[in-house]
């Protein structure tokens, strides 16, 4: 009815322009708000009450919620255009798709060219979000005679808080915080952020390193729109340290070798309208330093990988700034600066949108023809063999989903092909199997398919702002094939290897027997143990009724109380898909009978997470969401009293993400010589390293840093300076010692992301060393310094240290990275229940 509404409305209002009718009835932000715009933070909820008042208004704009964040605030989107266009936006949108390929068919009608901006991935860095509702009120009273034209001939979408939860949390604290007026003093407590801050989601996860992976429900949600359109230009809207200036592009390097001539071409004809306002204004900018396009989750590589062009703008400000703040240069940033470079910025992208749409659109559609035709790469096929892991399997099938690429069954099978294999670094030759999975480049996601699959992106530059390496087998454990043959794949669904059930027999099984390889088994486990079951723990393999099985086998043993404990266990079993094995007697042919003490009872164990400042915050996060999220585990979240005060009676699992744990080390061990268990995850080490009564150590390199004579050191490379001691987020190898239960259900070999540069030497004693770097060709994707590389050779990796009653746990890194680093969280899980 609202939309009948409007235009209805249009056409009795015929001879009274549209900017004319806005004009007259419209709020302004301050109008609408009832404060000074600018004097203060715009509280979520009236954020989308603007936004939902101007689209009720307005001609020009209408809004749609696709869906809710994490703690329940609607997450909305703005389309901007013409009356017209809006009551075409369906057409608009599906030619827009025919024209890339997503849909079928020709466009019946001109396409137009879209342009998606994004404002507050990070909650604090708030002047985007403060910059919105004027950029909006701007749109629907068409302030300046030019967006008239703007709007007839481009569509905006605009997603004016990306991060509700984030942005709710800094300005609820901020109002808190502020006195009668704003105070610029840097040292003043509205500018003294506290932990987690409100950068981050609910769940302590970065937005903005998060779009290829969608681990987070934002950005699931939010890419699932953005899929819908397939716009053009992309621009997410940003903040960085206050005493900075503004950066629009063009991007620093490294810039991925995939981000085509055209795109760097668009950043540079962009930026130059920028400067235009800019400099008449005298405001001061930089381009080409810092913001890199290597990384492919970020809001600017991303939508680059996804045919558009790309953009990250930097205000400074940030959490810090506050309404106010003095700066280094003895100017004041208020927010009012802030949200107008964001707004002038803004406007500025439509009106090149608008000058450019032909191009834009020309270039669109050739990037995707190209990529179903000609597509770049050495590499034109990837081969995930089918016996492997149906889990892990699965799970990537579902991130290529989320990403438009499509995947089959070969059809080539039986062929042999020469293929470079990751896992073993080299060519090998591989047979084509019926269960094989294939992912072919000769489609319209090829781009974005050679990004996230090439087993080493180029990297131009190593003084680069985030990881380096991500490639999806590593990333999945999943052994695979790059082959540069194009190979074809089958239609219809896919097949998947099945694992042969054993035959039932009429009388009760002595026991049920599940093989432990995937997290879905830890899942399962624990209800199990929540409901009562019985379960025992294989530590070492055995063959029972012809049948192998490895170290890690769960054992279901017969109650005998319990009249319907098969069925009950069975229901339970095939609720979390789980394929029990029954055994029709305890003595083994091999090994250790199913009744002996090495087959450790299991219990649940009460898990403490730590929580509270001093902590790397997405580090937290990443393990909080996964074991509350992923792992449905429950646990208790502690601060820093409950820390000081921990006792085994309460928890028998501490978690400690990254961070400084220095104040608490006498609590840790006398948790630990109580009897507790203690996982410190990379910084966390920190806190039991050189302890008297410890075995942990850093590992001393065995030559200083070497100097040449005659060769002085230039003030020009100072950023430079320190490359060979960086660790860009690279792929390690690590050897694992697959006798351990804390590699059980573990494949080998085994990869980790690898940010610390940090180095342990090897435990001693009645310690272990689960996990190490081998001496050669530890690194096998990604950049590390060259005075790194040998430092971590022949060093710790994951190892377990006993001390009286408890033991600690040590991962150098942390193994549920980011929330996608499938190939590390199974052991992780090992690590608290074994």
């Amino acid at each position: 009815m609202r939309l009948i509404f409007k235009y209805t409305l249009l056409l009795i209002l015929t001879f009274v322009t549209s900017a004319e009718v806005c004009a007259q009835k419209l709020l302004s932000p301050e109008e609408f708000l009832g404060y000074p715009y600018g004097s203060r933070f715009t509280f979520h909820h009236r954020v989308v009450d603007y936004v939902k008042y101007l689209c009720d208004n307005s001609p020009y704009l209408e809004y749609s919620s696709y869906g809710e964040s994490n703690e329940g605030r609607p997450l909305l989107l703005v389309k901007a255009s013409s009356p017209e266009n809006l009551a075409n936006a369906e057409q608009i949108r599906s030619n827009n798709l025919k024209l890339a390929g997503f849909m079928e068919g020709k466009p019946d009608a001109k396409p137009m060219a879209i342009t998606w901006l994004n404002f507050n991935i990070h909650g604090n860095e708030s002047a985007s979000t403060t910059a919105v509702m004027p950029f909006l009120y701007e749109l629907a009273t068409q302030s300046r005679p030019e967006i008239n034209n703007w709007l007839k001939e481009t569509l905006v979408l605009i997603d004016p808080c990306v991060n509700p939860d984030g942005y709710a949390r800094y300005v609820n604290w901020y109002q808190q915080q502020m006195s009668l007026s704003p105070n610029a003093d840097p040292r003043a407590r509205e500018h003294d952020e506290p932990w987690p801050g409100g950068r981050f989601n609910h769940y302590l996860f970065d937005l903005n390193r998060d779009w290829a992976w969608q681990t987070q429900l934002e950005n699931q949600l939010r890419v699932a729109q953005y899929q819908k359109w397939m716009p053009q230009v992309h621009v997410d809207f940003h903040e960085m340290g206050y005493n900075s200036s503004y950066f629009f592009g063009p991007a620093a390097r490294p810039i991925h070798e995939d981000v085509n001539k055209w795109q760097r071409e668009y950043q540079q004809i962009t930026a130059d309208n920028h400067k235009k306002y800019f400099d008449k204004e005298g405001w001061l900018y930089f381009t080409q330093e810092v913001y890199d396009l290597f990384y492919p989750s970020y809001g600017d590589t991303y939508p680059m990988f996804n045919g558009a062009v790309g953009f990250t703008y930097e205000q400074a400000g940030s959490g810090r700034a506050g309404v106010q703040i003095a700066r280094y240069s003895a100017d004041t940033l208020t927010i009012i600066d802030r949200y107008t470079h964001h707004l002038t910025t803004a406007l500025s992208t439509v009106e090149v949108v608008y000058q450019q749409r032909e191009k834009l659109l020309a270039e669109f559609e050739n990037y995707f023809e190209t990529a179903r035709k000609q597509p770049t790469g050495t590499y034109k096929s990837y081969l995930i063999k089918g016996n492997q892991n149906q889990e892990k399997i699965k799970k990537l099938l579902t991130l290529l989903d989320k990403q438009q690429i499509k995947y089959g069954n070969p059809q080539n099978v039986g062929q042999n092909y020469q293929g470079f294999e990751y896992f073993q670094q080299k060519k090998e030759t591989v047979k084509v199997e019926e269960n094989d999975i294939l992912v072919s480049v000769y489609q319209n996601q090829s781009t974005l398919i050679k990004v996230l699959f090439e087993p080493e992106s180029k990297l131009e530059d190593s003084l680069t702002y985030d990881l380096t390496a991500w490639a999806l087998p590593y990333a999945y454990g999943l052994k695979t094939y790059a082959i540069t043959e194009k190979m074809d794949m089958k239609n219809g669904e896919v097949k998947f290897a099945t694992q042969q059930n054993k035959a039932t027999q009429n009388e009760m099984p002595t026991a049920y027997l599940l093989s432990w390889n995937s997290l879905s088994n830890g899942k399962f486990l624990q209800q199990t143990l929540q409901q009562g079951f019985s379960v025992r723990l294989a530590e070492e393999a055995f063959t029972i009724e012809n049948t192998d099985y490895s170290a890690g086998t769960l054992i279901f043993l017969r109650e005998q109380k319990e009249s319907e404990w098969s069925s009950k266990l069975s229901q339970l079993a095939q609720k979390h898909s789980q394929n029990l094995q029954p055994v029709y007697t305890a003595q083994v042919s091999k090994g250790k009978d199913l009744g002996s003490e090495v087959n450790r009872i299991l219990t649940f164990p009460k898990i403490a997470l730590f929580m509270d400042k001093g902590v790397a915050t997405t580090e937290a996060g990443s393990i909080w969401f996964f074991l509350e999220q992923e792992m449905k585990f429950p646990m208790t979240l502690i601060n820093e009293r409950q820390l000081r005060n921990i006792s085994v009676e309460n928890y028998e699992v501490l978690i400690l993400p990254s961070g400084d744990y220095d104040e608490y080390k006498n609590a840790l061990t006398d948790y630990v010589s109580a009897g507790g268990k203690v996982i410190a995850v990379d910084e966390a080490m920190e806190a039991f390293v050189d302890n008297k009564v410890l075995d942990l150590k850093e590992k001393k390199p065995k030559d200083s840093t070497k100097t040449v004579d005659g060769v002085l050191k230039k003030y020009e490379d100072k950023d430079r300076e320190n490359i060979s001691t960086r660790l860009a987020g690279a792929i390690y190898q690590v050897d694992l010692d697959l006798s351990h239960p804390i590699s059980f259900g573990i494949e080998s070999p085994f990869f980790v992301i690898k940010q610390n540069t940090k180095s342990y030497s090897f435990l001693s004693g009645n310690n272990w060393n689960v996990g190490t770097y081998p001496t050669k060709n530890a690194c096998v994707s990604g950049f590390a310094g060259a005075a790194v590389k040998p430092k971590l050779t022949q060093s710790l990796a994951i190892g377990v240290e006993n001390y009286k009653r408890g033991q600690i746990v040590y991962f150098t890194d942390n193994p549920v990275f980011r929330g996608f680093w499938e190939n590390g969280k199974l052991i992780f899980v090992n690590a608290i229940l074994f």
